[in-house]
């Protein structure tokens, strides 16, 4: 059975990869995905939702969100990656977050949890599209 270590290095090469899909398919049938914050987008994702939503949505940006990964920090059973991302919403925006934190559980070799830490108001105005007016 592959280390904790092994486990989320495999699961960041395919997200720096762009290789969502497979990246998501790592997610144990049960786990659970949250990105954090009070966007639309904010919510706790099953894995088929991510297979089936998020996945759809990130092939609709201009160019997919590229994230570079900065640092990987394991204790136990956890993960923690630091990345920045860079990309064009689907609306033409540049993208750009650059601080990333995923926080991954990991069990047996199958990620059974992550939290995704970003910049919330890059969700609104570059993906969302809403305004902010001084």
């Amino acid at each position: 059975m592959p280390s904790t270590r092994e486990t989320a290095q495999k699961y960041i090469d395919f997200i720096a990869a762009l290789k969502f899909a497979e990246a998501f398919e790592m997610l144990a049938s049960d786990a659970k995905y949250r990105i954090i914050g009070k966007t639309p987008l904010s919510k706790t994702y099953s894995r088929a939702d991510l297979l089936n939503v998020l996945v759809p949505a990130l092939a609709e940006f201009k160019q997919p969100p590229t994230l570079t990964f900065q640092e990987l920090i394991v204790e136990g059973n956890r993960a923690v990656a630091l990345a920045s991302g860079h990309g064009i919403s689907p609306a033409g925006l540049q993208y750009d977050q650059p601080h990333y934190a995923m926080i991954l559980r990991i069990e047996n070799g199958a990620i059974t949890g992550v939290v995704e830490f970003m910049d919330t108001v890059e969700i609104e105005t570059q993906i969302i599209g809403r305004k902010f007016v001084a």
